[in-house]
């Protein structure tokens, strides 16, 4: 489910500036299938550290624990099939992209160890381009805190502002968290995120879309406040 498109083509922009020179990658994978005249493939090791993987896990984890880094890429699929991208090894591991063109790649100590080649299926001589794509964490489950929710988006700004240097001023910041939902919730009776309880609770309730948008309000953080869902959605992202 793809959602939030603006909220994801700010974070894009913004770590584009340090991905300039991955935005085309023919070199940085070789196709699945080898030929004479195929280059070796990237290491695991290499890959992890030209995509920024390894920087990014890294990083203390109080500026990206409620963050998942994801990878749009494209093509999402050639005129073969989806797109594969395979690490190889003892136990390979094999990568398509979700129904937005994104793809989660692990970052793993056995595989840092190992170094497994990273191989595609797509054609000779078609470029695997990758973008960066940051998203908030699911929740674990129907509760949560407010103050864990809404750190997802200051830990995005701070990661916008870190990559994009001083062009930072130029970068709208993200404010909201969107929850959504498949689009039969948005029918009467779909779901509902309360904030606090008693007579002071806020609530906010799937829209047409099945969406829910939680604006962050700085004024809520603190107080230990939970949120809690009545249904778990199918995904969240950052809203425009």
């Amino acid at each position: 489910m793809q959602i939030s498109r603006h909220g994801r083509a700010i974070l894009r922009a913004a770590f584009a500036f340090s991905l300039l020179a991955l935005t085309s990658l023919p070199a940085i994978l070789a196709p699945g299938a080898a030929s004479a005249e195929e280059r070796a493939p990237r290491s695991y090791r290499d890959f992890v550290e030209a995509i920024k993987l390894r920087r990014f896990h890294e990083a203390p984890a109080a500026e990206r624990d409620q963050l998942r880094l994801l990878y749009k890429v494209s093509p999402a699929r050639s005129k073969d099939g989806p797109l594969v991208l395979t690490i190889g090894g003892a136990h390979p591991v094999q990568l398509t992209p979700d129904a937005s063109g994104s793809i989660e790649i692990p970052y793993d100590a056995a595989l840092l160890a190992e170094n497994p080649p990273v191989r595609h299926n797509l054609p000779e001589g078609e470029k695997l381009s990758l973008s960066l794509d940051l998203r908030p964490r699911l929740p674990d489950g129907p509760d949560i805190p407010y103050d864990r929710l809404m750190a997802a988006i200051s830990q995005a700004n701070g990661a916008i502002r870190k990559e994009a240097g001083m062009l930072s001023m130029f970068v709208p910041s993200l404010d909201r968290i969107v929850l959504a939902y498949p689009p039969s919730a948005g029918a009467a009776g779909g779901a509902v995120a309360t904030l606090g309880a008693g007579a002071g609770a806020r609530s906010w309730h799937t829209d047409k879309d099945g969406k829910i948008v939680l604006p962050l309000d700085k004024s809520l953080l603190g107080k230990g406040l939970a949120l809690h869902l009545s249904a778990m959605p199918a995904d969240i992202d950052f809203g425009d």
